[in-house]
């Protein structure tokens, strides 16, 4: 497409939406993903039930993140997975180690697009940190931060939680979690039977659509192709279920499956891009294909928590109590290798290169995904930390005891 064709179509792309779509895509083909994303963004909010525009958005972004973000927060991104697009740290050293001057720092971490660690400070401001300690205040906002495609969002809440838009406009929805955001919409649970998607930036938070299940959710992700998953919990002799909505319509897109009695462990899913779906029932972790039906089953207990592997190749699950890591082949369902490492804190990052960091008490470590090799080791230090990706190459990691900023390479 000529300069002259692309100038024609931004124009067009004002007024029309399918222009505006036509415009995105070739923005994408051009290497231009962020703009992209932006734009089918704009689509989605005046027309959000425009499926074609929220599938490319899906395509472009993973759930409706922010594409240019080492890590936009939460659990990287809406799919579940925990994976980043940047590489993380090699060498295995500190750069860096700054004394903070904010002196309420809590709940939350976000990476941007300009490497600053965005992090909540009591009691309503949001504070950006780069890598020398410099800081910029936003003030006004409490929660945690949320980068999505064209604005940033806020949740909180123990309960409830709160998604507001920042930029451009504000505004506020009161959800019961659990929640997924992104897309332009945020989609919850209602009550103990039924699940809700309302419209973002929130404004008056217009109600999109509400569809009932059969038990509590115990989690929600978005799955490609603009879809919603949904797993409900299960209790007193009831089975946990299985679910597929349309993100634009609310539609069935098969009916629910049934599941035996989830384990002691909260259900998790974890959505892979060519629509298998990976479900944590606590006493087995379950692998279905794109139209819902069952293409492996690994029975042992644990917690799903990311895909590891360059491409998203492995399941990584960790025990329970003990957090020790053991890696499923996400094609067959064939134990690859298990740990009994029983010194991890937390869930694990999975940076572009399919690597497993975790930390690891005073330490930040990475696990290599096909062996369960350790690859990588950087001393933090001791109290509670939290790491994420820069996109520069290095971690940064968050002490909260300390008040301090350490850059590892």
């Amino acid at each position: 497409m000529s300069d002259e064709d692309l100038r024609e179509l931004e124009r067009r792309a004002t007024v029309d939406a399918g222009a505006a779509l036509r415009f995105a895509r070739a923005l994408a083909r051009s290497g231009d993903t962020t703009r992209a994303a932006r734009e089918l963004a704009r689509v989605v909010e005046q027309s959000p039930n425009d499926s074609d525009a929220l599938v490319e958005l899906d395509r472009l972004t993973r759930g409706g993140v922010d594409p240019s973000a080492p890590w936009p927060g939460g659990r990287g991104d809406g799919r579940g997975s925990r994976r980043s697009r940047a590489v993380g740290p090699v060498r295995g050293g500190q750069i860096q180690r700054v004394r903070l001057e904010p002196a309420g720092l809590s709940r939350g971490l976000a990476i941007d697009v300009e490497g600053r660690l965005l992090v909540h400070e009591n009691p309503d401001c949001l504070v950006a940190i780069d890598a020398s300690g410099a800081t910029t205040l936003y003030r006004g906002v409490s929660g945690e931060p949320l980068l999505l495609a064209g604005i940033m969002a806020v949740t909180r809440g123990g309960s409830i939680a709160s998604v507001r838009a920042i930029q451009p406009t504000g505004g506020e929805t009161r959800v019961t979690l659990p929640c997924v955001a992104g897309l332009g919409h945020t989609v919850f649970a209602k009550g103990k039977q039924g699940v809700e998607a309302r419209q973002l930036p929130t404004r008056d938070a217009p109600l999109r659509w509400a569809a009932p299940i059969p038990r509590s959710p115990a989690d929600i992700v978005y799955g490609p192709g603009a879809v919603v998953f949904v797993l409900t919990t299960s209790g007193l002799g009831a089975r946990g279920s299985f679910h597929r909505f349309e993100l634009a319509s609310g539609a069935r897109a098969f009916p629910p499956v049934s599941l035996e009695r989830l384990g002691s462990v909260d259900g998790k899913i974890i959505a892979g891009e060519d629509g298998t779906v990976y479900l944590g029932l606590g006493s087995a972790t379950v692998a279905l294909d794109p139209e819902g039906k069952e293409k492996w089953r690994h029975e042992s207990s644990g917690t799903l928590v990311a895909l590891a592997g360059e491409d998203a190749d492995m399941v990584v699950v960790s025990e329970p109590q003990s957090l020790a890591p053991f890696a499923i082949d996400a094609k067959t369902g064939r134990e690859l290798w298990r740990s009994r490492d029983a010194c991890l804190n937390g869930t694990p990052k999975i940076d572009a290169t399919g690597r497993i960091f975790w930390r690891r008490e005073q330490e930040l470590v990475a696990f290599e995904p096909r062996t369960g090799k350790i690859v990588y080791q950087a001393l933090v230090g001791g109290g509670y930390w939290e790491f994420a990706f820069d996109g520069k190459g290095h971690a940064l990691a968050l002490c909260h005891g300390t008040k301090e900023l350490v850059v590892l390479e």
